[in-house]
């Protein structure tokens, strides 16, 4: 966990932001779907993979997948969904990473499907 303390003007304030990691099918299906984001792949590749959510943006090389595709690959890739739900002043924020399970040591050590970090 990684708390920046800033100083100014002989105050001391934090900046925290919530970090989630998850590999909850349906924590990361109920976050995009709050999002109205779809699961997506590049255009014209055989494996869904890279994997992206399309927030409703016009990108021609972005084709739309089923979640059940989706779920295989994220599985197949041993993935984790990192993700924040708030800005730090509380508005909806999309902004969210896959990476491999191996880079996210916390949560295979934890034995949850999903944990929680501060960070900012």
């Amino acid at each position: 966990m990684v708390i920046l303390v800033h100083r100014s003007g002989g105050r001391t304030t934090t900046d925290e932001v919530l970090l989630h990691i998850t590999i909850d099918h349906q924590v990361v299906f109920a976050w995009a779907q709050r999002r109205g984001a779809r699961p997506s792949t590049i255009e014209g590749d055989e494996r869904p993979w890279p994997l992206f959510f399309n927030f409703n943006i016009a990108d021609g090389e972005l084709k739309e997948i089923s979640w059940d595709r989706f779920f295989e690959e994220f599985e197949r890739a041993n993935l984790a969904f990192v993700y924040r739900d708030a800005t730090p002043n509380g508005e909806l924020d999309d902004w969210h990473e896959f990476v491999k399970r191996a880079a996210v040591p916390e949560l295979i050590i934890s034995g949850r499907r999903t944990i929680t970090e501060q960070v900012t």
